[in-house]
């Protein structure tokens, strides 16, 4: 067994155990602005592609940020997208069969904070960019993929403030599909505050994740929730997860 050695500025040093991962590379990429990271993922070509938003000169309001690097982290294209002063943020991001990729976030639209998805060609260049109207702030959480290329997103809509919410509680969760074009097929609401992620069900529905208040014994609590639907997004099931104190749910997967 070894002990623990110092570093030359005489700190304490971390083991290193036999078979333990070494760091390969480590770089900074962004903007010369303050910027948050909220999603990122392995790309097919052996890269990776983050998601997320930056803020504007003045500092109170930000653009969404897409970042997209080698297997070495090398820069390959960012976008930055939004209205100028207005608040736009990227939260969830997915790549699709042919290489290109869609964008989850909200855009400013109609005054405020919209839901919004985008299409990204595999070199940064935006295809289309659509924003689906609803009552409040909005935004989009989570994508997930369908053989037969459509989307389906999940996220929150009716909410009072804008930027990156954790939490959207006084809000009401979604969830639609889209085709390849970004035209909407369906739409449900759900019974919680936000969607946040979402997979798809082996007979054709979806589970989706969120984090809401609950009444367990006559107690007010914050749970983790999972809502599962059937191949429309009509509600079938409502499970929660909590014990004393806060619970809070933002990724899972299958």
């Amino acid at each position: 067994m070894g002990g623990v050695g110092c570093t030359s500025d005489g700190l304490p040093s971390t083991p290193h155990s036999e078979g333990a991962p070494t760091l390969e590379w480590h770089v900074g990429q962004g903007t010369a602005q303050e910027e948050h990271i909220h999603e990122g993922m392995e790309t097919s070509d052996g890269g990776f592609i983050a998601i997320g938003q930056t803020g504007e000169s003045d500092g109170q309001v930000t653009d969404l940020l897409i970042i997209k690097i080698s297997s070495q982290g090398q820069l390959e294209w960012q976008q930055e997208l939004g209205t100028a002063g207005e608040m736009d943020v990227g939260i969830a991001i997915l790549e699709l069969a042919d290489g290109d990729f869609i964008a989850g976030g909200g855009l400013h639209a109609e005054g405020q904070q919209t839901r919004a998805l985008l299409r990204l060609d595999d070199t940064g260049e935006l295809e289309w960019s659509r924003t689906y109207a609803h009552s409040g702030v909005g935004a989009v959480r989570g994508l997930t993929l369908l053989e037969d290329g459509a989307v389906v997103a999940t996220g929150y809509t009716g909410a009072e403030e804008e930027g990156f919410l954790f939490i959207a509680e006084e809000a009401q969760a979604f969830l639609m599909q889209v085709d390849s074009d970004g035209e909407l097929v369906w739409e449900q609401t759900l019974s919680a505050p936000q969607g946040t992620k979402v997979h798809p069900l082996n007979d054709g529905g979806f589970r989706v994740l969120s984090t809401g208040w609950v009444e367990v014994e006559g107690e007010d609590r914050m749970a983790s929730i999972l809502i599962e639907t059937d191949e429309t997004g009509a509600q079938t099931r409502l499970e929660h997860y909590s014990s004393a104190g806060m619970n809070q749910a933002f990724d899972f997967d299958q």
